[in-house]
């Protein structure tokens, strides 16, 4: 219950820096190999991921990324769009306006057709009161207890937070990044 058998992936046509999200994404690093280079070993792990999770017996669906628009973070689709087991998929608004466009309906339509989906929730329309929440890369969900835990931050707003956990039936635990902060520089001085 607390992990699923079925899996999307997008197969990223471009795997790129993104400067739009690298001021707020500690594990961006820019790489200094050529792109050709960086693209195989992209497409080597992602071949590798695939193969691994079809020999422990996880569905996989893939969708290929469209080449335009530029989409350098298309291959983390957990940013933008979850699925309950209720039939849910919630999509969340993003900060960073090159991972908006990674929202497609036609990616939806083909999971519609392949399984159960009871509502659509599409929170991004928050992007325009710059309101954010992104999926999975903000929330992380405790599914046996029902618990969703989240770091508030430009990218995690706490009144959307809760109320995905009210959509989902989930109780809200949120900190914030300046509590980490503390806590971290306690534990070095101890």
């Amino acid at each position: 219950m607390q992990s699923t058998n079925n899996i999307l992936l997008i197969k990223p046509s471009q795997f790129v820096f993104n400067t739009q999200t690298a001021n707020s994404n500690v594990f961006q690093n820019k790489l200094t190999d050529s792109e050709e280079l960086i693209k195989q070993y992209v497409d080597d792990e992602f071949e590798n991921l695939r193969n691994i999770l079809l020999h422990h017996g996880i569905n996989v669906t893939i969708i290929n990324d469209t080449e335009t628009p530029q989409k350098p973070d298309a291959l983390f689709p957990n940013n933008w769009i979850s699925f309950h087991s209720s039939g849910k998929i919630i999509l969340y608004p993003m900060l960073a306006e090159n991972r908006r466009v990674e929202r497609r309906m036609d990616i939806i339509d083909t999971l519609k057709n392949n399984f159960i989906v009871t509502e659509l929730i599409d929170l991004s329309k928050n992007e325009k009161d710059n309101i954010f929440l992104e999926g999975t890369g903000s929330i992380v969900f405790d599914h046996i207890n029902k618990i969703a835990y989240a770091c508030l931050s430009q990218r995690t707003n706490k009144v959307l937070f809760i109320e995905v956990c009210k959509i989902l039936n989930y109780q809200p635990i949120y900190f914030s990044q300046q509590l980490l902060i503390i806590k971290k520089f306690i534990i070095q001085m101890l």
